[in-house]
């Protein structure tokens, strides 16, 4: 019975770990749409949000194209599940993630 226990833990970690998504730090940042960011108070309010997170560098919000941008600390990695659940609580639902690309230097190196 022992035996079958440290399984069933072992199992749930594993389910744990699978349902957080992380992002590397060397993969660039989270950039999200959001609806309904229209003034500095709505800036004001997820940015207080989403920095109290211990990976988080910066966030950048445009309120032209209504995303939400999130830059990890260098060698950390975002919780993307934190970070939207920060956005949610603030009182906003994101519409779409949209993709990044890392950009390339002059020889098309990725930086």
């Amino acid at each position: 019975m022992i035996r079958l226990n440290r399984v069933w833990i072992v199992c749930a970690g594993v389910l744990a770990l699978a349902g957080t998504q992380r992002v590397r730090a060397a993969d660039g940042v989270l950039e999200f749409k959001v609806k309904g960011v229209v003034c500095a108070m709505c800036v004001q309010s997820i940015r207080k949000r989403v920095e109290t997170l211990p990976e988080v560098h910066g966030v950048e919000i445009d309120l032209q194209r209504g995303t939400v941008r999130v830059t990890p600390l260098p060698d950390k990695v975002l919780d993307r599940e934190a970070v939207v659940q920060e956005i949610e609580k603030s009182g906003y639902d994101i519409s779409e993630e949209l993709e990044l690309r890392r950009s390339k230097d002059n020889k098309g190196q990725e930086q």
